[in-house]
């Protein structure tokens, strides 16, 4: 049985998924905003396209996953449109969590962006 129990413990945690802690992080990319259509109705979301490698680099020390495409959360998502194809300083809470709809592994919460 004590030989049983280690194998079972070891598959289990390899198996949880694990969600990292958000962290405070500054970004610089480009606001473009996302449309999807789906069966239950159109979803619309701001995408962080991100180029720059400082930030990239930055955003591989948060967890694993495609750097280059980060979704947005912002309480007022209106104000975002104005800076939307516009290129932006973003400071806020990332972690990593994958969201199918917009293909992104990574969510960041506004606490402050501006065009640059």
């Amino acid at each position: 049985m004590k030989y049983l129990l280690l194998p079972i413990i070891l598959l289990l945690s390899s198996c949880a998924t694990t969600t990292s802690a958000p962290q405070d992080i500054e970004l610089t990319g480009r606001l473009l905003g996302s449309y999807v259509s789906t069966s239950s109705g159109m979803y619309k979301g701001h995408i962080l396209h991100v180029n720059d490698s400082n930030s990239i680099q930055k955003i591989f020390a948060v967890g694993k996953g495609n750097p280059k495409k980060i979704l947005l959360v912002q309480g007022e998502p209106k104000s975002l449109d104005k800076l939307a194809g516009q290129d932006v300083n973003v400071t806020g809470k990332i972690h990593s969590e994958h969201i199918d709809i917009f293909h992104t592994d990574f969510v960041l919460s506004i606490i402050n962006i501006s065009g640059q």
